[in-house]
């Protein structure tokens, strides 16, 4: 289990850089790495930037959501 669950937290990073390098609002990336945890069978944590980034970073320091940096 630990190592589906570090696949997808490397996964969950991958797809944030990827949709800030392509400009994708952070908002519709949060919404593909809910529906890949989903797929994967994992329940998909309140915080998906905590878990993703280990607790260095949170969904509560977002400020905007349409950017596809979160702020």
């Amino acid at each position: 289990m630990n190592d589906r669950i570090e696949h997808v937290r490397y996964e969950a990073r991958q797809m944030l850089a990827e949709g800030r390098d392509l400009g994708f609002p952070l908002a519709l990336t949060y919404l593909a790495i809910q529906l890949m945890m989903r797929k994967e069978g994992l329940p998909v944590p309140r915080d998906i930037l905590a878990f993703t980034f280990e607790g260095k970073i949170s969904d509560a320091q977002v400020t905007n959501w349409q950017s596809p940096v979160g702020g």
